[in-house]
């Protein structure tokens, strides 16, 4: 019982440490030239104007594919507009500012809205308390020195170059089968137009985090972790992946491991589920806490009601339809056919070449149920998968590595145990 209470403590000074620094960066962020930044995001005018609220750089227009290769300029111009307003704002107390993450909007027109920040110097005239948006963080210190289309552009190099890299280390760790699968579960989700958009890319970046070495002993922190930078960074767009993706990633290197026990598998995946979900429930929440305290309103109320209105407490959408609804957009006929087509053709090989019979029957367990993931969080958060499902599809890049890592599991070679140096296994 001693030593629970100390794990436990020592998780809660952790978290305790990681929400303090959350705010602190929010606050310095507010310390950076805000004419600078205002008149380096000046600059994403001309680029919104171009390309609109929605835009759809690829695929045509009206079709599952191009409404799935979406840009969500819509919520670009808010996070500008959030992290230009400080030269605008006649809010002296950093502190405040911090918690209201201060906007102009007028109408649900918001690349006009943005431009009037600039031609017309608009003061705020709302708030997004509920939020972090610990996006402005990295956005505002980037508009210290380059413009909003030269973010992008950095962006895409950053993302395409960390998926390069984890890739090759799972071919490493793993073999060249699963590393394919990782790949084509971001190239589906959609990785050459998620850097062109701040509001996709955090989840997308975090969940290419990846710990090769020591990982059993920081895996309960590593997921608070994640939880923590989702909740700071994400506005709800596909939350879970930073869940899943890592996740399956660990299922696949304990498997390979082979000296775990079902018990002790079972027990550290619920114990970092748990970690996970409590980490981005409790980041969210302390947001709210910091902002009732800071503005001496009742932030937790209101936001608890924009949570209930996420999950659909009026019942007004059809679970069913809901994930039919996503399920399209991610699985569309391409996909879906060459899926399936994928499917029989190595079910034949696995059972005319019986690869079935040395098949590590937990390891697909836990992959089948982390598959279904997605699925479960449409259900729970329907009113926002239907609104949303233009992005919330993306979540079912756990499913689609859960079922290429299944198949792949049936052509596992005999299990090595990694932590053995390589000569001995080979002995």
């Amino acid at each position: 019982m001693k030593n629970i209470l100390k794990e436990f403590f020592r998780y809660f000074i952790a978290f305790i440490s990681m929400i303090l620094i959350f705010f602190g960066l929010i606050c310095l962020s507010y310390l950076l030239p805000k004419d600078r930044i205002k008149e380096n995001g000046k600059a994403a005018i001309e680029d919104f104007n171009k390309e609109g609220d929605f835009y759809t750089p690829l695929f045509g227009d009206n079709n599952n594919i191009s409404k799935a290769f979406l840009l969500d300029n819509y919520t670009d111009t808010l996070i500008m507009n959030v992290s230009v307003m400080n030269a605008n704002s006649n809010e002296k107390s950093i502190l405040k500012k911090a918690v209201l993450n201060q906007k102009y909007r007028d109408g649900d027109h918001p690349v006009k809205t943005y431009e009037e920040v600039f031609t017309k110097s608009k003061k705020p005239n709302g708030e997004y308390t509920r939020y972090w948006f610990g996006t402005i963080v990295i956005v505002k210190l980037l508009l210290t020195f380059i413009t909003y289309s030269s973010i992008r552009y950095i962006n895409m190099i950053f993302m395409l170059t960390l998926l390069f890299i984890v890739v090759l280390l799972i071919q490493k760790k793993l073999n060249v089968l699963y590393s394919i699968a990782y790949a084509l579960a971001f190239i589906i989700s959609g990785i050459i137009i998620i850097p062109l958009s701040l509001q996709f890319s955090p989840v997308f970046i975090i969940s290419l985090l990846y710990d090769k070495n020591n990982f059993e002993k920081l895996l309960p922190y590593m997921f608070m972790f994640i939880g923590g930078l989702t909740a700071f960074f994400d506005l709800l767009t596909a939350p879970l992946v930073t869940y899943g993706i890592p996740m399956i990633v660990l299922i696949l290197l304990r498997s390979k491991m082979n000296k775990y026990t079902l018990k002790q598998d079972i027990f550290q995946y619920i114990k970092l589920s748990i970690m996970w979900i409590a980490s981005y429930s409790l980041t969210y929440l302390a947001k709210w806490v910091i902002a009732s305290i800071i503005l001496n309103e009742n932030i937790i109320k209101i936001s608890w009601g924009q949570f209930r209105f996420r999950i659909d407490v009026d019942g007004k959408y059809k679970k069913i339809d809901i994930i039919k609804k996503n399920f399209k957009l991610y699985f569309n006929k391409i996909v879906l056919y060459a899926l399936i087509i994928f499917i029989i053709t190595n079910f034949i090989i696995i059972v005319k070449k019986k690869l079935y019979r040395n098949v590590n029957i937990k390891k697909i367990v836990f992959l089948f149920v982390l598959g279904c993931a997605p699925y479960f969080w449409y259900a729970v958060l329907t009113n926002h998968s239907a609104i949303h499902s233009w992005m919330t599809y993306r979540i079912q890049a756990i499913t689609l590595l859960s079922i290429l890592s299944i198949i792949f599991s049936f052509y596992d070679k005999k299990q090595e145990t990694l932590d053995k140096p390589k000569n001995q296994r080979e002995q």
